[in-house]
């Protein structure tokens, strides 16, 4: 709600959008140079002095895992969060400021009630695509993490259709009964339907900005890094030469 015009709110929500045009699989497997023992992460911190060893537990690790799937699944959440907070209407905010609630207050007790069933549709599609996927855990863990899509998928590989069928629809209860308690918690139709009397956000007329702008900003400013330094880390890298140094066009 700081941001105060239609184009910059469109501008920033783009710019988080951005990254997930590109394959999953190159956003993923970006992070094993970022995240490396060699990688650009340790080294930055070894440079600067902040760590003495390079850190092992970053990459094939569940670590990893949990870096991956929250660069990879962002986009599913932030979403169905920002249509349901796009609706929100302003007068709402003003009337709990004036009310004398302070920015905490707002966020817990006006933004986030009036957020819940963006909240939960983000997490219903999170749950339902971690659930259904091994790709991820099998190479950002280096086989070392397991789960029970990856035993599903190893059990198909050895022929053993009996036991991956049971799982499988073990899992399928399991996700059923854990989008079933969400709905059942959150009403999610007026989300669906588009209804429920939603309003376009006006521009705050001018005046200073508080304390919780810039640290919005800053932690918005770090979410974008999460989201393109990878990216970016593994497209530099692609134009090393070979005595180090960037180099273009590459040379083979």
């Amino acid at each position: 709600f700081h941001v105060r015009t239609t184009l910059w709110r469109l501008a920033l929500f783009l710019l988080c959008t951005v990254p997930f045009w590109t394959s999953n699989i190159i956003r993923m497997i970006a992070w094993i140079p970022f995240l490396g023992l060699n990688g650009i992460f340790n080294q930055s911190l070894l440079a600067i002095g902040l760590i003495g060893a390079p850190l092992e537990f970053l990459l094939f690790s569940d670590v990893a895992v949990v870096i991956a799937y929250v660069h990879l699944l962002t986009l599913f959440m932030i979403v169905p969060v920002v249509n349901a907070m796009a609706r929100i209407d302003p007068a709402v905010i003003e009337a709990a400021v004036d009310a004398g609630a302070n920015s905490w207050r707002v966020i817990w007790e006006v933004v986030l009630p009036l957020s819940k069933s963006g909240i939960a549709l983000g997490s219903i599609f999170v749950v339902a695509l971690v659930m259904g996927d091994f790709f991820v855990v099998k190479i950002m863990s280096g086989g070392q993490s397991a789960s029970v899509v990856l035993a599903m998928s190893n059990e198909i590989g050895l022929l053993q259709y009996p036991p991956a069928a049971a799982s499988a629809v073990i899992l399928m209860l399991i996700v059923t009964v854990m989008v079933a308690a969400i709905l059942r918690l959150v009403d999610v139709q007026r989300e669906l339907s588009g209804q429920g009397g939603a309003t376009v956000m006006q521009p705050h007329g001018a005046g200073p900005r508080p304390w919780t702008f810039y640290a919005l900003a800053a932690g918005f400013t770090l979410f974008v890094v999460f989201l393109y330094g990878p990216m970016l880390a593994i497209y530099l890298l692609s134009f090393q030469g070979p005595s180090g140094g960037l180099t273009f066009p590459m040379r083979g």
